[in-house]
């Protein structure tokens, strides 16, 4: 049985043993803790399958049912009634050794529309690379939009020097007429998992509610110690949605990282790090008002919304720190009358969930207006 956030009270259990062929078209290796209701002295364990279709085959092999062997061989071998047989790459009493070596920094953009070509995920389902929800933070995203399971998961990277996952997140828009339309139903948010055994469990590192998130937003969730490890995956999960074209969600900038930015300097002349440093949105890399290269928004609306904005990654703040920008309104043309046209410089200090001004009596003489009597 799952339990899952928003739609059952017990402890979360992010596991089914409902397989589904979405899931499950290449051979995969499933461990299963099994429930205290099925230790009997009388119990039987069967596969079933109801629905009999031409070309609907399936099969099952190297099946094991006995005493669990250590630590479910960290996922990485198969178990016997002698103990753990280990993949190749992997040794020891429970493959807990690995011969190879696992990136220990993830980055992904999302630049390539052809799925096969991210190799830095194990598994990607129901998912379109495009401009369906918008730019989340620059060119195309990852847009979950299909009519089949929706998940992204990491290949196996080594999390031992890593402290922060970050990535932009959207989910849906609050337009009904947009092709990014919000999940709207509990159960239908997203789910961030980590899991160190190979996906034999997963412990949750974040619920995302279908209430929110529906302009794209920079996450940054610090890694507990069970995610520091070597072997470490990631899955982002919909557990459920109403089918293709419904419930949207998008990902964009995925990084596994050791630090936070420290400082951010940029001309945008270099739209590497501009993506790197800044998330945005409806903002365009382009020369405006006889400055060769800036970040500008337009006046325009775009159908579902009209806020425009840009923020940083999470950074890590000094006491002697300061913030210094050029900023131009109009370039000397007259705003539309009756339209609030002023721009918010605001912080925040847990990951965008609530903002605040930053404001002049609080940086006291921090603040100069060059060009401004």
């Amino acid at each position: 049985m799952e339990c899952l956030p928003e739609l059952c009270s017990g402890s979360h259990v992010p596991h089914s043993t409902i397989y589904s062929s979405d899931n499950y078209n290449g051979w995969t290796r499933i461990s299963i803790p099994l429930p205290n209701a099925a230790l009997t002295e009388s119990t039987q364990f069967r596969w079933i399958q109801t629905g009999i279709g031409i070309g609907n085959m399936w099969a099952i092999d190297n099946v094991y049912i006995g005493p669990a062997c250590l630590r479910f061989c960290s996922g990485r071998g198969q178990c016997s009634r002698s103990g753990c047989k280990c993949d190749s790459g992997f040794s020891g009493q429970a493959c807990e050794l690995a011969t190879q070596t696992f990136p220990a920094f993830l980055s992904e953009g999302f630049s390539s529309p052809r799925l096969s070509s991210y190799h830095s995920f194990s598994s990607l389902h129901g998912a379109e690379v495009s401009f369906g929800c918008g730019v989340l933070a620059s060119g195309k995203a990852l847009v979950f939009n299909k009519d089949s399971r929706r998940h992204l998961v990491t290949a196996l990277l080594d999390g031992s020097q890593a402290r922060y996952l970050q990535f932009t997140l959207r989910l849906g828009s609050r337009s009904t007429l947009s092709s990014c339309p919000a999940p709207d139903q509990p159960g239908e948010g997203l789910l961030l998992h980590y899991s160190s055994d190979n996906g034999i469990t997963w412990n949750l590192l974040q619920h995302y509610s279908y209430e929110g998130f529906h302009e794209p937003r920079i996450v940054s969730v610090e890694l507990p110690p069970g995610a520091q490890k070597f072997g470490v995956q990631f899955r982002w999960w919909q557990p459920h949605h109403s089918g293709s074209g419904q419930d949207v969600w998008a990902l964009d900038e995925i990084s596994m990282t050791s630090v936070l930015f420290n400082t951010i300097s940029l001309d945008f002349s270099n739209v590497l790090d501009v993506t790197q440093s800044l998330g945005f949105y409806l903002g365009r890399v382009q020369p405006y008002c006889q400055h060769d290269w800036t970040l500008s928004f337009s006046g325009e609306t775009t159908l579902g919304s009209s806020i425009r904005y840009v923020e940083t990654q999470s950074m890590q703040i000094g006491a002697s720190y300061t913030l210094q920008f050029s900023l131009i309104m109009g370039c000397g043309h007259k705003p539309s009358p009756h339209i609030d046209t002023r721009v918010r410089l605001e912080f925040s200090t847990n990951h965008g969930l609530t903002w605040h001004l930053v404001k002049q009596q609080g940086l006291g003489n921090w603040i100069k207006m060059d060009g401004v009597k």
